[in-house]
């Protein structure tokens, strides 16, 4: 079973800014793609829906500004509407 990673949905229309559809459709990451790949697979879907689709989606990559060994980086999408990864409590 899938679980939505992200913490909110865009509502922007079909597409956002940055290849990805920025709409109300969940995402779970698949697999980090190997370098010197700049992103990741991910499944996406709509509520009351199996995955609809697999994308790969370049990373958002932002940092959370820790001092080194105490920094996380985000692994969400580029684009992605909230907060960043590790931002939020996941279950």
């Amino acid at each position: 079973m899938l679980v939505c990673e992200l913490a909110e949905h865009g509502g922007h229309g079909e597409h956002g800014g940055h290849g990805e559809r920025a709409d109300d459709a969940h995402a779970a990451l698949v697999r980090p793609l190997p370098i010197p790949h700049p992103g990741s697979l991910w499944a996406r879907w709509r509520d009351g829906c199996d995955p609809e689709e697999l994308v790969m989606l370049a990373d958002c990559n932002a940092s959370n500004g820790a001092p080194p060994g105490m920094d996380d980086t985000c692994f969400l999408p580029l684009g992605h509407a909230g907060r960043c990864s590790f931002e939020i409590d996941y279950p």
